[in-house]
């Protein structure tokens, strides 16, 4: 019971040093990274949430040409990667080691 808890609070503060790794970066390479994730995720067999990303990439996308300003887009991305973080199964090691692997390539 120990080793479980431990390693959702490992889990969450792994989440947590993510999210402040997506709050630093700009819009360009948070777009990137959205696309980049989107490919591993499609790459890997998460089948069941192909819909919902493609869907939040194309929302995303559709945003860009309307006269937002950048913070309201900058929020907007981030919303959608907390949703997708969220969201992704418990797989945390393989996926947050695949995030770390993109963030360092960008």
């Amino acid at each position: 019971m120990r080793l479980v808890a431990m390693l959702r609070l490992v889990a969450m503060l792994r989440l947590v040093a993510m999210l402040r790794l997506v709050a630093m970066l700009r819009l360009d390479a948070m777009l990137r990274l959205v696309a980049r994730l989107r490919l591993v995720l499609l790459a890997t067999g998460y089948c069941f949430l192909r819909l919902v990303l493609l869907a939040t990439g194309y929302f995303c996308l559709r945003l860009i040409p309307f006269p937002l300003s950048t913070s309201l887009l900058i929020y907007i991305h981030r919303l959608v990667f907390f949703y997708l973080l969220i969201a992704l199964p418990n797989d945390w090691l393989f996926l947050n080691q695949r995030l770390v692997d993109l963030l360092l390539l960008r």
